[in-house]
């Protein structure tokens, strides 16, 4: 996975540091905390496939037809904002989490492809 994220990100023309998988020493801690604040699993349930069955409070999902949708996160976010991205470990690589997670931020990854 972090190999396919790597290639779109050179696609894209992204500096590798825009978008840094989140280190061992940090990783359960970020993983617990993003589902802790943001679904109604929690950490305990770390291993869920599904985690948009079960986000918390209100939310709606956009589904974008252009390959472009990095575009729609400064009206999502402020460009300064810390985001995370979280990717299903399809390949079953991880022995804590199912997800393989990435951390950025907004402005700088939408600044370098507004160019």
């Amino acid at each position: 996975m972090r190999a396919d994220i790597s290639t779109a990100m050179e696609a894209l023309q992204l500096p590798p540091e825009e978008l840094v998988t989140v280190r061992s020493t940090r990783y359960s801690a970020v993983l617990s905390r993003i589902l802790e604040t943001f679904t109604v699993y929690g950490a305990q349930d770390r291993n869920h496939p599904w985690l948009w069955e079960g986000f918390k409070g209100k939310h709606y999902a956009v589904y974008l037809d252009a390959p472009e949708g990095y575009r729609w996160l400064p009206r999502l976010s402020p460009p300064d904002e810390r985001v995370w991205l979280l990717t299903e470990d399809w390949e079953r690589r991880k022995r804590d989490g199912h997800y393989w997670v990435f951390e950025g931020r907004v402005g700088l990854t939408t600044l370098q492809n507004a160019q």
